[in-house]
């Protein structure tokens, strides 16, 4: 062999073995999102509530949101909301906090997929840190309210909790994608005595999240709230009783007033709802 072919075979096998040496030394990529997720963790754990941080998308559980599955990306709302983004970018910052292992979205999961979509590798996000019950009860929220037939006592308990941690109610509709006067309603369900949540979760098959926020939307004592519960549930017939006819004709004179207004169905739902709020209907 001569020497330019010894120095050129000598020359290929140290490459070789730079080659085979820098794959090896290359990180897995689960593993490196793994450890680049784990410091952004960390990071935010050392930040104040309310502070602002951008964090790449990747490093975010979308999937931590268990109503992802409403997000319909061909839906003409997200269609606009992601036309929106792209014309004037976020006007509200969406809002992230922690458990051991993962970053997620408390408010503004769609925005962050708008992003995402639009292809956007990083987001700008106000952080939350949770108190470990708090974010039991909102892992525990957010699991009921994507079941199709939710748990109305579990989810009323849970936020009561979070309500009682200076959630405001704004933030508690958001969070279940309700209005506010379904958040009331739950928190005064959340607020009936043991007897009635227990006469609620033995006969889940026989009442309904309507009559149960329906009920709530009166001015009951609660001996009237357990009375009207064993009604709905068969246990007892109903006695038309001084307070029942009073509401029953209220009810049949708010339908006869509003037959002789133009109101909308919508101005029509929001009187008869502060009616109700006022304890009149």
């Amino acid at each position: 062999m001569s020497l330019n072919s010894s120095r050129i075979e000598e020359t290929a096998e140290t490459i070789r073995a730079i080659q085979i040496n820098n794959i090896e030394a290359e990180p897995d990529a689960a593993e490196l999102t793994k450890t680049r997720q784990k410091n952004a963790i960390n990071k935010i754990k050392s930040m104040k509530n309310g502070s602002i941080i951008t964090i790449p998308i990747s490093l975010i559980d979308l999937s931590k949101n268990k109503r992802d599955e409403e997000i319909n990306e061909n839906d003409p709302d997200f269609i606009q909301l992601t036309e929106s983004i792209n014309e004037i970018g976020l006007i509200h910052k969406p809002i992230i906090t922690i458990d051991e292992n993962s970053i997620f979205p408390l408010e503004g999961h769609r925005r962050i997929v708008a992003l995402k979509r639009l292809g956007n590798e990083s987001v700008s996000c106000e952080v939350k840190i949770l108190e470990r019950d708090e974010l039991n009860q909102l892992t525990s929220l957010i699991a009921n309210t994507a079941r199709k037939n939710w748990k109305i006592i579990a989810i009323a308990k849970s936020l009561n909790v979070l309500y009682e941690k200076a959630f405001t109610q704004e933030k508690l509709a958001k969070l279940i994608g309700k209005d506010r006067t379904t958040v009331l309603r739950l928190l005064k369900i959340s607020n009936w005595n043991e007897d009635i949540h227990k006469l609620i979760i033995d006969n889940y098959d026989k009442v309904t999240q309507k009559s149960l926020l329906n009920i709530a939307s009166r001015k009951l004592t609660d001996d009237e709230v357990l009375n009207e519960l064993k009604i709905l549930c068969g246990i007892i017939q109903r006695k038309n009783s001084n307070t029942e006819v009073k509401y029953l004709k209220n009810k049949n004179k708010f339908k006869e007033y509003v037959k002789t207004k133009n109101y909308s169905d919508i101005e029509i739902k929001l009187i008869e709802e502060a009616l109700m709020e006022f304890g009149i209907l």
